[in-house]
């Protein structure tokens, strides 16, 4: 339950600013490409969950995999979830993200 509700309050605050950046698409779509990357690749799944590796490195790892893909405001909300040690989250952040955008 705590998973739910924590995902769906920070897929709330990026659709808000997602609408009011004028950039829902590219965040819809940013979110689109996180899941199907995240279902794909259990190793990302894996490290996102890790408590081992330090926040700094997911970051760094995280901008390697997804900087040229995503766009800028979608990037620093991954950094922001991950600064809050949050990022094991991103999938279900990114599912509840999309099922908000439907409804």
């Amino acid at each position: 339950m705590r998973s739910t509700r924590l995902s769906s309050r920070y897929a709330k605050s990026l659709l808000n600013l997602s609408v009011e950046q004028n950039k829902l698409e590219d965040t819809l779509n940013d979110m689109k490409y996180i899941l199907d990357l995240c279902s794909t690749n259990k190793d990302l799944v894996l490290m996102l969950k890790s408590p081992i590796i330090k926040t700094d490195k997911k970051i760094s790892i995280l901008s390697e995999v997804f900087s040229k893909n995503i766009s800028e405001t979608t990037m620093a909300f991954i950094n922001i979830i991950t600064n809050k040690k949050r990022e094991a989250h991103l999938e279900a952040i990114a599912n509840s993200f999309i099922n908000l955008y439907k409804s």
